[in-house]
């Protein structure tokens, strides 16, 4: 897949903040239509360019992580800042 562009990045975005958010959400906050926003994720997924992996909390609870790849020269100077929805 080519480098991101500003829409696949505000998704990937609006994702990581909010992993569980519906399409129609998700499509709100970025002014786009729920189905623009879904089908841009499908073809983040499908290019292997961001993906969900979920993994089951002790509690019961399941949260997601979302990953993307990025090349090397394309990493940020300082460390990224990472966010969680909940403390470890």
């Amino acid at each position: 897949m080519d480098a991101l562009d500003e829409a696949d990045l505000a998704l990937r975005h609006a994702v990581q903040l909010a992993p569980r958010a519906p399409w129609q959400r998700i499509g709100l906050v970025l002014g786009v239509d729920p189905v623009t926003a879904a089908r841009r994720w499908a073809r983040l997924s499908e290019s292997g360019a961001a993906w969900f992996a979920l993994h089951p909390a002790l509690d019961g609870l399941t949260f997601a992580f979302v990953e993307v790849g990025c090349a090397a020269s394309a990493w940020p100077r300082r460390r990224p800042s990472w966010r969680t929805t909940r403390g470890w």
